[in-house]
């Protein structure tokens, strides 16, 4: 009933925004229903005027920001970035398995950027694991690696990073992944630096800014987004 009595508001704040005469329009993620808010979503949009941007505030996660897209949202808000990295959590878009791992033996460090990740040495493939963090809301799924709203997520806490002198993400031409390290970024966690958040701040927004790159390529190429792949 709650619910249904929140969806009835939200739709009638949306006939009423339709007729005034505004530049855009602001959708909030609070004000949408935990399951099913995209159904909702579609439906306020189809109530607005075209032509005007809609702007949705508050995305939980990278997931939830690109079904705003589809939705017909016209941008984003990436909040939960900054979020993410002060709990040492950066995206990345490998697979789990394939993200590189680093042993004990020494690897080729340029003067300039240190280790090349081509260098590495993998380390022996980690055991799944079916432990899950409750109070970050993640599943560890492999060393060093979890699962968040959707998304493979590092966990830059873990301890199986210490040894790894490579950037977090193989081909990430980020400012933190061509000049620092995973085990560099855990020792700023471990040590309490308030370097650590930052650098995984601006990892998460390169990440998410060639996300939304590739999703306005898609738009201007004509793709229906409703069956578009990441």
């Amino acid at each position: 009933k709650q619910w249904y009595q929140r969806r009835v508001r939200v739709l009638k704040s949306a006939q009423i925004l339709a007729t005034r005469e505004v530049e855009g329009y602001v959708v909030e993620r609070a004000a949408l229903p935990v399951k099913g808010w995209t159904h909702l979503l579609r439906k306020v949009i189809s109530l607005l005027p075209p032509g005007r941007p809609v702007y949705m505030f508050g995305a939980l996660n990278e997931t939830e920001l690109i079904d705003a897209y589809r939705c017909g949202c016209h941008c984003v808000d990436t909040s939960f970035l900054s979020r993410y990295a002060t709990q040492g959590m950066a995206l990345v878009s490998s697979q789990p398995n394939e993200s590189p791992a680093v042993t004990s033996q020494p690897v080729a460090v340029d003067e300039k950027f240190g280790p090349s990740l081509a260098d590495a040495v993998p380390a022996s493939k980690a055991q799944k694991s079916e432990k899950s963090d409750a109070k970050r809301g993640v599943k560890l799924v492999f060393d060093g690696m979890v699962e968040a709203g959707g998304s493979r997520i590092m966990d830059l806490k873990d301890k199986s990073l210490v040894r790894q002198f490579v950037g977090f993400e193989e081909g990430c031409e980020c400012f933190t992944c061509s000049r620092h390290t995973r085990a560099y970024v855990h020792h700023l966690f471990n040590t309490n630096e308030m370097l650590g958040p930052t650098l995984v701040s601006l990892h998460n927004l390169h990440h998410v800014r060639g996300l939304v790159k590739r999703i306005r390529e898609a738009v201007e190429s004509g793709i229906d987004l409703t069956d578009w792949k990441v």
